[in-house]
């Protein structure tokens, strides 16, 4: 007859605690990995530009539509004030604005250009909610917001 085989099972006698602080190492349960935190830092004035890139010709949509007064411009669904720029061509030029100064600084590794992209993303908030879709504005702060506490440390 076969000679029984035991096992050795080892169970862990941590509590939960023990094993979340040994998994996640030093950090916290909510931070990113450190390489995600390395990755963010190398690539965020390249992120800064691209989305600067991207918001380039609406902005100059939304300057010439401004400045010339269009009678379409209600029906592209831009809310024109009494001077013909409205609420959305102005939160668009100052979000533009605000992206295009925070890309110096992000290659240089200076936190201006993280403030400069929170105040771009409550420019956002401020524009979303006014507009009545806070969700997508809440969600971009919060994730602006959430970036920059953990990669503050990185930056000079």
């Amino acid at each position: 007859m076969a000679q029984k085989t035991q096992r050795n099972v080892r169970r862990q006698t941590m509590s939960g605690r023990q094993n979340l602080s040994t998994r996640y190492g030093r950090r916290r349960w909510y931070e990113i990995p450190d390489w995600a935190k390395i990755w963010v830092v190398d690539n965020a004035g390249w992120v800064a530009a691209i989305i600067t890139i991207i918001l380039l010709p609406p902005t100059f949509l939304a300057l010439v539509l401004g400045a010339y007064k269009l009678p379409f411009l209600d029906f592209l669904g831009v809310p024109t004030s009494a001077n013909g720029v409205g609420l959305a061509a102005v939160a668009l030029i100052v979000k533009f604005g605000l992206v295009a100064a925070a890309i110096r600084p992000l290659f240089r590794r200076e936190l201006k250009g993280w403030k400069f992209l929170v105040a771009a993303a409550a420019v956002h908030l401020a524009h979303s909610v006014i507009l009545q879709h806070a969700v997508t504005g809440t969600a971009l702060f919060i994730g602006t917001v959430y970036l920059y506490i953990m990669v503050r440390r990185r930056y000079h």
